[in-house]
């Protein structure tokens, strides 16, 4: 009876554990299906490094920038139809988002940062962004984001000695909105920065930079949800 009862645990614990790995595969394939990459245009600010410090030079991968795009209901945004407006309301759907709420939470406890405005220079998820460029008539809300310098200075010497990887210095987000006849695309960019040094081009490892580019169409999807849980709220009230 305990062999059956362990064997039984066992098989139980395998299943539950296969049927979890089969729905994550099931929901990233859903996810890259949904939402493919797109490559900004050369005159984006994600082309341009966050640092024009000569003393140490740093370059975006070609493969490095890349936006998402999602397809909406011009409706849900308030008519007339304003796209400085757009451009405002999405940005904070997007910092609204379940998985930016929590990284923000997480961020601001660490940092004892609160989320501000979005002007130039100001913070935002708990200190984690800082905002170079904000929504307007004419731009998208543009942020940008440093590694830890102890964390970076790491990778940077196994690398060195040998390790195949790299550490980002930082990068950069920005959250694009275009109207598109009776729709409007939303999107969310992401762009990485490296150093250059010894000329060996290391960066992260495929695996993790496909888990960024994956992190950033769920962000793009939280915004998607949160932008149409902000609409039906407003038509109930009205």
């Amino acid at each position: 009876m305990p062999f059956i009862t362990k064997t039984g645990f066992r098989a139980f614990g395998a299943v539950v554990a296969a049927y979890g790995a089969y729905q994550s595969t099931q929901i990233c394939t859903s996810m890259l299906e949904k939402y493919p990459p797109h490559t900004p245009p050369p005159t984006s600010q994600l082309w341009v490094p966050n640092k024009q410090d000569t003393s140490r030079p740093t370059y975006v991968p070609a493969n490095s920038p890349v936006t998402y795009y999602a397809r909406v209901p011009a409706s849900l945004f308030p008519q007339p139809f304003s796209l400085e407006e757009a451009r405002k309301l999405w940005a904070d759907a997007v910092l609204h988002g379940r998985l930016i709420s929590l990284e923000a939470r997480l961020a601001g406890w660490i940092n004892g940062v609160k989320g501000g405005e979005m002007k130039p220079g100001a913070k935002l998820v708990g200190g984690v962004l800082e905002v170079v460029q904000p929504p307007s008539s004419t731009s998208q809300l543009t942020t940008r984001w440093a590694n830890p310098e102890g964390g970076i200075k790491f990778f940077e010497t196994v690398a060195r000695y040998g390790y195949p990887w790299r550490l980002m210095e930082g990068g950069r987000h920005d959250m694009p909105v275009e109207r598109d006849g009776d729709d409007v695309l939303v999107g969310f960019s992401s762009a990485h920065d490296y150093a250059v040094l010894d000329g060996d081009n290391k960066v992260l490892p495929r695996w993790a930079e496909w888990a960024h580019c994956m992190f950033a169409r769920f962000i793009l999807d939280d915004g998607v949800k949160e932008l149409q849980r902000r609409a039906e709220k407003n038509a109930k009230e009205h």
